[in-house]
């Protein structure tokens, strides 16, 4: 089978990261023919072309969406491509209009979200994507699939392939006190931690509000902060502030995120809306206990008190009780822990999310 999928690759995000264990999973099989069309020089096309499979990289900083249309359907033609597999809005209307002029097979959508942000002309196009430039859409989570429902896309175009995780990344012994120590963190400091591109649907500032009110109350806690992002000088004149500054470490943007996730006491993930994050997935899958708001998928991965606690977006007082309550039991803690690891193990690999997808080409 002759596969192109579509991506910006601008960032390296949830999207970019499912993306490319999809691509190098369905590629582990010599049946397939696997090109990339990425829309940025980044980190996707670095990891990429070190598997060895060929990225076509066509720059939309140099490229108007005219020129890219143009390159995609030049570049389709001298493939001859049986599927085409799209992540993201732009990419579905310049490859999917492409992929249709060309008569190709299979087109498929993939959604990893839903931004919070809007307009009546990118509703416009997104409903153009999802009835004429798309065979079959999957989305990552019931909730989305809810939604493009009521958006008016039929059930029957979309299939839920929930994310996967990497499993044999996520090794035992990858629980360490290393970074802990390379950052002089108190061994009696409760680690907190949060992953995530500084955007606001991200949340942040709720649980910098959430710190001040556990620091009040007399907890020793760190936050570590992991991304980058447009309100990064924001946020720490935010911290500054309402003095927690000492007490919080951005960190930026870290391409191996697993060592620093392993070694948090609590992932919090307040975040206004979300799909499935990988980063939810990872802490769970490595024992690390999880506070996330009830939003998007989380809540079909998350059993709350079980796997997990959830809590109400935009809540601080009750994001506070929940990381306050977890803070002082352990064993509670450990109970949560033990639970999402096997859950995850059990029913969130990589593996079995890129096979569910190529049984969805094949049928499409």
């Amino acid at each position: 089978m002759n596969i192109c999928y579509i991506i910006s690759g601008d960032l390296w995000g949830g999207a970019e990261e499912q993306s490319f264990s999809l691509i190098k999973d369905i590629s582990a099989s010599s049946e397939h023919d696997i090109h990339v069309i990425t829309f940025n020089h980044g980190l996707l096309s670095e990891k990429l072309s070190l598997l060895d499979i060929p990225v076509y990289t066509v720059d939309e900083s140099r490229n108007s969406a005219l020129m890219i249309f143009l390159k995609i359907l030049y570049f389709f033609k001298k493939k001859s491509f049986d599927v085409v597999h799209v992540h993201g809005f732009k990419e579905n209307f310049l490859g999917g209009i492409a992929a249709r002029v060309l008569n190709t097979k299979v087109i498929l959508r993939t959604f990893h979200g839903r931004g919070l942000l809007s307009s009546p002309s990118v509703d416009f196009i997104e409903k153009f994507n999802c009835f004429f430039l798309t065979h079959k859409i999957i989305t990552v989570s019931q909730e989305l699939q809810t939604y493009l429902i009521s958006r008016g896309v039929s059930d029957k175009k979309i299939k839920v392939i929930r994310n996967g995780i990497d499993l044999d990344r996520i090794t035992g012994d990858i629980k360490n006190n290393s970074i802990r120590a390379s950052l002089s963190i108190a061994s009696n400091s409760l680690l907190l931690g949060v992953v995530g591109r500084l955007v606001r649907v991200k949340g942040h500032n709720y649980l910098f509000y959430c710190l001040k009110k556990m620091l009040d109350s007399g907890y020793h806690v760190t936050l570590l902060v992991l991304g980058d992002g447009s309100l990064e000088e924001e946020y720490k004149k935010l911290i500054q502030q309402i003095g927690i500054s000492d007490y919080v470490r951005f960190l930026g943007f870290v391409e191996n995120s697993l060592h620093y996730i392993a070694s948090f006491d609590l992932l919090v993930m307040p975040s206004l809306n979300e799909g499935i994050p990988m980063s939810l997935l990872e802490a769970m899958a490595m024992g690390v206990p999880v506070i996330a708001s009830r939003v998007g998928g989380i809540p079909e991965v998350i059993e709350d008190e079980s796997t997990g606690i959830l809590v109400e977006p935009k809540n601080v007082e009750e994001l506070y009780q929940a990381c306050a309550r977890l803070a002082s039991d352990e064993r509670l803690r450990k109970k949560i822990a033990s639970n999402a690891m096997k859950h995850i193990r059990t029913k969130y690999s990589s593996v079995k999310s890129a096979q569910n997808t190529l049984q969805l080409y094949f049928r499409s």
